[in-house]
């Protein structure tokens, strides 16, 4: 495959379970993976890696039957500005 190629990663939580050295080096190989063009879509409550996001989504306004919403997506630092968020105190 050339540079990116149309390939796309879908991952659930990659980072559950890791330490946060492993989340580090995660982060690098995502980093590298969309300097290739390659796109990733991650399904993540890792702080750190939402900040680390390039297009962020979302979900919610709860869990469950509350949920599956769009609350938000675009730029990470957008959310600030959402009053119905619940991520953007962390962030």
């Amino acid at each position: 495959k050339k540079r990116g190629d149309g390939l796309v990663f879908i991952l659930d939580e990659p980072t559950r379970g890791l330490h946060s050295n492993d989340v580090d080096h995660l982060l690098k190989v995502f980093r590298c993976l969309s300097s290739q063009e390659y796109s990733i879509i991650c399904i993540e409550h890792s702080v750190e890696v939402i900040r680390s996001a390039n297009h962020l989504i979302e979900l919610g306004p709860g869990a469950a039957k509350e949920g599956g919403n769009i609350i938000y997506q675009g730029k990470v630092e957008g959310v600030a500005g959402i009053k119905e968020s619940k991520i953007k105190s962390f962030l």
